[in-house]
């Protein structure tokens, strides 16, 4: 995995998560291509060399003792760029900066999570996580969840109505942000209903480095809340973190959460709710890394940044230039990426447009890191096959029983000839039936694997 532009080994020894700079000190070789042992150390499966949690080396299998010893004395042995690594909620966070000393240990204890009560604690029930490498960076994605006034307009169909969008304004909420810091934004939708009608109070609020918190009050008042995190990978890409907590109205029942969908996560699987959100997500980003192509295009042809290349005349764009400005103020400036994310200096530059094949790709995106539609697209491929065989057996079966009833004595009972029409029809039927399953089964595996979209066709 990429963080800020650096590539990570990460590995878990049995009881911790570790990470470190993806490369042995030996001859360079990934140690993402290594091996994590019985004892968790991490191997390097070019020479053997392991290495425990801290990135020492342990054990060097073609030096003698005395070279053993001077290796472990010299600290050009150690792995890497070690960072300091916690998890929470079941989310795994990794420090941000690459100095792994003793100070920078002790910094990372003492700097909490971006997370929230409801997260921790049982007041609401909460999803479960759902991870995505986006083909856009870490800005265009805030950017994007700091602005409701797209919600109804490219969500069609899913959360909202194209026609229903409609003027207004964001009050920003100073009080609940950190008066000590000045560094996080919160504002609210004024008013309320402009998105969700059910709505009584809706506010975002964006928590430095990561977090997009969007909660909205429902009238029965519970609430719905949804939590996005992005981390900057490499130039052009992000990964997103999220997951939703829904809170009990007063009367204990629970409120709508966010879209159609939501009413159901409890009772489909959970491949099924990944491919909506695939859906959703699609709807964005078939935007968004465009956005971020033409936006690095506009710099490099007329040095213009989002000040002179964005016009945002109405009171919806409030947030976005809010958060555009706090990227001003906070962030770094890398004329290569065209980005103020602060990425290493060995960051990759800005990759080129996408084809829609490399768009929509669910399977390297999504579904070989989420064992839940892993499973699943093994799972259906299996069944296709199956109803796809069963389906012609009882094809080839009704068609034999046909044919033995065609062949019957012109004095054979005539319920027997009839009987034997209306099993094979019935065989047929159940073949029509085990075809269309084993298609559906093949169109839902194809969607975990490419999942293409198209606004346009969006009726």
């Amino acid at each position: 995995m990429y963080l800020l532009g650096v590539q990570l080994v990460m590995w878990h020894d049995g009881k911790d998560w570790h990470a470190a700079e993806d490369v042995c000190p030996h001859r360079l070789a990934p140690m993402s291509e290594g091996r994590v042992e019985a004892d968790g150390t991490l191997m390097c499966s070019y020479h053997g060399w392991r290495f425990d949690g801290d990135g020492k080396v342990l054990d060097i299998p073609q030096a003698t003792s005395e070279e053993m010893e001077r290796a472990r004395q010299n600290e050009r042995s150690c792995l890497r760029g070690v960072r300091p690594v916690q998890t929470i909620h079941n989310v795994v966070w990794v420090w941000g900066e690459r100095d792994g000393d003793a100070d920078a240990f002790l910094r990372a204890s003492n700097t909490p999570a971006k997370t929230f009560d409801e997260l921790l604690t049982t007041t609401g029930h909460a999803d479960g996580w759902s991870m995505r490498d986006l083909p856009y960076g870490w800005e265009y994605f805030m950017e994007n969840v700091s602005d409701s006034s797209h919600v109804p307009v490219s969500h069609h169909g899913i959360v909202g109505n194209r026609d229903d969008a409609k003027p207004f304004r964001w009050i920003e909420d100073k009080e609940a942000c950190d008066p000590d810091k000045n560094f996080d934004l919160k504002f609210k939708i004024d008013p309320p209903g402009a998105v969700e009608a059910e709505n009584v109070e809706a506010s975002h609020h964006f928590l430095p480095p990561c977090l997009m918190r969007i909660e909205t009050v429902k009238s029965g008042g519970g609430k719905s809340l949804l939590a996005l995190y992005c981390t900057p990978t490499k130039p052009g890409h992000s990964r997103l973190i999220g997951t939703t907590v829904t809170c009990p109205n007063d009367d204990g029942t629970m409120p709508g959460g966010f879209g159609p969908m939501a009413k159901m996560a409890s009772i489909v699987p959970t491949f099924f709710m990944h491919i909506f959100g695939t859906a959703f997500i699609n709807q964005d980003g078939v935007f968004l890394h465009h956005q971020e192509q033409n936006m690095a295009e506009q710099y490099r042809l007329r040095g213009e940044d989002w000040h002179k290349s964005c016009y945002l005349p109405t009171k919806v764009d409030k947030m976005n230039v809010a958060f555009r400005r706090w990227m001003d103020k906070h962030g770094a400036k890398s004329e290569d990426v065209g980005s103020r994310v602060p990425y290493e200096p060995e960051a990759p530059p800005l990759p080129p447009r996408m084809s829609d094949e490399e768009l929509f790709d669910v399977y390297n995106s999504h579904t070989k890191n989420c064992t839940a539609c892993s499973a699943a697209s093994k799972n259906l491929a299996k069944a296709r096959i199956t109803f796809y065989i069963v389906s012609a057996a009882l094809a080839i079966a009704g068609a034999a029983v046909w044919a033995v009833a065609a062949s019957s004595s012109p004095y054979s009972a005539a319920s027997a000839f009839y009987k034997k029409c209306t099993f094979g029809s019935v065989l047929w039927i159940f073949s029509a039936l085990s075809a269309f399953i084993g298609t559906v089964a093949a169109n839902l595996r194809e969607k975990l694997h490419y999942f293409p979209y198209s606004h346009q066709d969006n009726n």
